[in-house]
């Protein structure tokens, strides 16, 4: 069972459950498993800062986060990055760089 509030999730048996008497986990307790980051973070959807839509689709640690863009490129990135907006898709990159010349 998951505890959305705390990211835990506990065993627990049906009559437990159907009866409502499952408790939640402590930190101490050797009765849960915490959500993985990449549990959490797989599917994490934003909007940059060029106003494209990007994805979580691969996550390794905070520091390598592969984004997934509209157009089906890739990019790896930090999370940090992604979440202020501040990836964008080659796509683009290449699109401004043919204005230039």
């Amino acid at each position: 069972m998951l505890f959305p509030d705390s990211g835990f999730i506990a065993k627990a048996t049906l009559k437990a459950f159907e009866e409502g008497t499952v408790q939640v986990p402590s930190l101490n307790s050797r009765q849960f498993k915490r959500v993985s980051d990449y549990e959490k973070h797989i599917g994490e959807k934003n909007i940059n800062q060029y106003g494209e839509n990007t994805v979580i689709v691969d996550y390794i640690n905070a520091n390598n986060v592969i984004i997934g863009f509209d157009d089906g490129s890739q990019k790896q990135a930090k999370y940090r990055d992604f979440t202020n907006g501040l990836i964008k898709s080659d796509s683009l990159i290449r699109k401004r760089d043919k204005r230039k010349k």
